[in-house]
């Protein structure tokens, strides 16, 4: 009760040195190692004591707990076995849910999180995490009227926020998006996700200056930001502007994440806009080798070769 964690680790280990099948003082002794982040030992005494109690679903929950960040897929199988032992405790369904989430079953991820909703209605983290899963399934109505209601709850919640503009942009509401992103930007004006979300739906609206605005505000937050490198760069292209700047800046993404093949996308494009049409055409054709099945790439192919082509007739 004194907080003094060392002392007291050491009287429970003396009790289950004394006395091994004494559950409680293996909980208690499971947990203090918790706490010091000494999750090997807490793992062993867990384990040890869903062997004396297998039907004990806080002992499977707190091994899903110890495995959450390092061992997700283990961790999984521990909540599966808790929500089956105890199919009511909300917050078991809710980490199950995020978990099958994380793991792409969405089905089963919604089916876990709605019944946690049933429990517990009022749950703000249960509705973004359902809310997350309709927008994988592309039910866009039903992902913005979940994230709505853990932004009702949590006004100042930027994820949150931020969550029901994703959903928003999904239905093209584009100006009701910028609307919502603005209300996060006015929680935490530095924030640069918040800055990057609203020139991302610029570039949408094609208001490309504007957006450009937004992204190099973003950048000089969050300069080692791949996706808003490689977002500039794109504007910079659209408006044939700063193409040394977006030449470099869709370099270092690409060094970071060579098999991006968006980021391939924005150097061709980049590439073509200043000249360089047959590198621009090397540069999408990869992209076509990492997605062989995107449209778009192949007609950016035609696109290069017939400015080339044309090119030649006309010399």
């Amino acid at each position: 009760n004194l907080n003094d964690w060392s002392k007291a680790g050491y009287h429970f280990n003396e009790s289950i040195k004394t006395s091994p099948q004494d559950f409680q003082a293996l909980i208690k002794i499971a947990g203090i190692f918790k706490n010091e982040e000494m999750f090997d030992k807490s793992i062993a005494l867990y384990k040890d004591a869903a062997l004396m109690q297998p039907k004990n679903a806080d002992i499977q929950a707190q091994l899903g707990n110890l495995y959450l960040k390092n061992n997700p897929r283990e961790a999984l199988v521990y909540y599966k076995n808790a929500v089956q032992l105890n199919p009511n405790d909300p917050d078991i369904q809710y980490q199950f849910g995020r978990l099958l989430f994380s793991e792409k079953q969405f089905s089963k991820a919604r089916e876990i999180l709605e019944q946690g909703i049933l429990i517990r209605e009022n749950h703000s983290p249960t509705h973004y995490e359902l809310g997350r899963v309709l927008l994988a399934e592309s039910k866009f109505v039903d992902a913005e009227r979940s994230f709505s209601f853990a932004v009702e709850h949590e006004k100042k919640n930027v994820t949150y926020i931020l969550a029901l503009s994703d959903a928003q942009i999904a239905q093209k509401k584009y100006d009701l998006a910028l609307e919502t992103i603005e209300g996060a930007i006015k929680i935490n004006p530095k924030n640069p996700v918040s800055i990057f979300a609203a020139c991302k739906v610029y570039s949408k609206k094609r208001f490309y200056t504007i957006a450009i605005e937004h992204c190099e505000k973003a950048l000089v937050l969050n300069p080692n930001g791949i996706n808003l490198m490689n977002r500039l760069a794109w504007l910079y292209a659209k408006k044939s502007i700063k193409l040394e700047l977006a030449l470099e800046l869709i370099n270092k993404s690409i060094k970071v994440s060579p098999n991006r093949d968006d980021f391939i996308d924005t150097l061709s494009e980049v590439l073509f806009i200043q000249g360089n049409v047959i590198m621009a055409e090397k540069a999408i054709s990869k992209a076509i080798k990492l997605k062989p099945n995107n449209a778009y790439y192949k007609q950016q192919l035609r696109r290069f070769k017939n400015s080339r082509l044309n090119e030649a007739i006309g010399n």
